[in-house]
């Protein structure tokens, strides 16, 4: 349909310098909704008002009025109604009006939104973290299914961790769609970093993250994925004690169960596994989590989740037995507990860390004031300090060191809320905003 160049449009939706519409564009925010980023096709009618309507009655009327939205060709079609005086022509270049913008609100018209995103394609992201996994890795791929009920796009990005053996060219062999490197060995925590951010770019609509040395049961990626399509979670762990295990060592087992005891209560909710290596984000769950730590980041990522008030799911799934050596990630069980230990500890003090050192500041304070509370009554009725001058000194130094802790507290706080938008202008920035 040919257009002519639009008069601009004032912020109220009017046509600067004419009385003719109030409200040109006041529907506008409805199709915004609706359509997002999409490609629309437009339909425009018009329809002559009678040749005896004056003035008011015109600036009464909408000029441009969305009646229908309907779906064409497997695209969204607007059709748009524009009323005009006989010797008079709106010409619109419906681009000036629709700005298109990513969805961001469900309007009135919920259902026919409902149809478009049906028609969009699922795409699913498959990351695997690998660091000299060449005997495990083509296996772990192999078994990864190439269709998928309810995903139209499977891409496998395997993220080489600085590899010295054949990791690469197995991973190709099995089919792997992209292989990030490394130079040098980064860690599982950098690696799963980059591999979200990769999917995320890929523009992935579920990420899916398994490790590589085939303890984890790929087959059962539908499995993992089915809340997130059915809408009932945004986040879902593959729990190894909830489904089946195959062999684990005694201290790991207790170890990850203690671990998953204390993450449960730092995150205030019931987990059976914290440690899984086998989970599934939705693209918004992704786009939320930042990894500030080592490899604990799988604990620290679902007190991240239970804070932004994401939905987490966990799935029973199979953990089987590694067949070449033992675990690469974890070298002792004191190691991986005192770990473990001071992500928690962080990860806590940084989502509330007024709550943190208010309790801790508090405590201090609250026990400086009992023990100088006999100290002072001695003083009032003898005018001395002595012989509690040791017990006075050590008063002051708690109410002191108290106090100054509770005013960190108050600093963190305000650092807290200034991290939060930053993030949040992460957030934006991942999403394309």
């Amino acid at each position: 349909m040919k257009t002519k160049e639009l008069k601009k449009l004032d912020r109220s939706g009017g046509i600067q310098g004419s009385n003719e519409s109030k409200n040109i564009i006041k529907l506008i925010p409805h199709i915004e909704k609706i359509i997002g980023d999409r490609d629309y096709e437009l339909m425009i009618s018009e329809r002559p008002l009678p040749k005896d309507t004056n003035r008011k009655e015109l600036a009464d009327n909408d000029l441009i009025k969305v009646i229908n939205i309907t779906k064409r060709f497997g695209q969204p079609c607007i059709i748009v109604e524009k009323l005009k005086e006989p010797d008079i022509e709106y010409d619109i270049d419906i681009e000036d009006i629709l700005e298109p913008k990513p969805t961001s609100q469900i309007s009135r018209y919920d259902h026919i939104k409902g149809e478009i995103e049906k028609e969009k394609p699922i795409k699913i992201a498959i990351t695997i973290p690998a660091y000299n996994e060449e005997d495990c890795i083509g296996k772990v791929i192999s078994e990864i299914p190439r269709k998928i009920e309810g995903i139209d796009e499977i891409e496998i990005i395997v993220i080489n961790d600085g590899s010295k053996d054949r990791t690469v060219e197995v991973a190709k062999e099995a089919g792997a769609n992209k292989i990030v490197h490394f130079s040098r060995n980064k860690g599982l925590a950098m690696a799963f970093k980059e591999g979200l951010n990769t999917a995320i770019d890929s523009g992935a609509d579920i990420i899916v993250n398994i490790d590589a040395d085939g303890q984890y049961n790929s087959t059962e990626i539908q499995k993992l994925i089915k809340p997130i399509l059915d809408g009932k979670a945004e986040m879902v762990l593959g729990s190894r004690f909830a489904g089946t295990i195959e062999h684990m060592v005694p201290q790991k087992r207790w170890g990850n169960r203690l671990a998953t005891f204390v993450v449960g209560w730092a995150a205030g909710m019931n987990v059976s596994d914290a440690q899984t290596g086998f989970r599934a984000f939705s693209r918004e769950a992704a786009m939320r989590l930042f990894i500030h730590t080592g490899y604990t980041y799988t604990q620290e990522m679902i007190i991240q989740a239970v804070h932004k008030r994401l939905s987490i799911v966990e799935v029973p799934v199979e953990f089987r037995k590694r067949k070449n050596g033992g675990s690469r990630l974890i070298s002792t069980v004191f190691k991986y507990a005192t770990h473990s230990a001071s992500t928690l500890i962080r990860t806590y003090t940084y989502y509330n860390p007024l709550g943190t050192f208010s309790m801790i500041g508090g405590s201090l304070f609250l026990l400086g004031l009992l023990s100088g509370f006999r100290v002072l009554i001695h003083f009032i009725t003898t005018g001395m300090v002595t012989p509690y001058l040791p017990t006075a000194v050590l008063s002051s130094v708690l109410l002191i060191i108290g106090f100054q802790i509770i005013v960190i507290g108050l600093i963190a706080d305000i650092s807290h809320q200034n991290r939060h938008i930053m993030e949040e202008i992460l957030y934006r920035m991942r999403k394309g905003e």
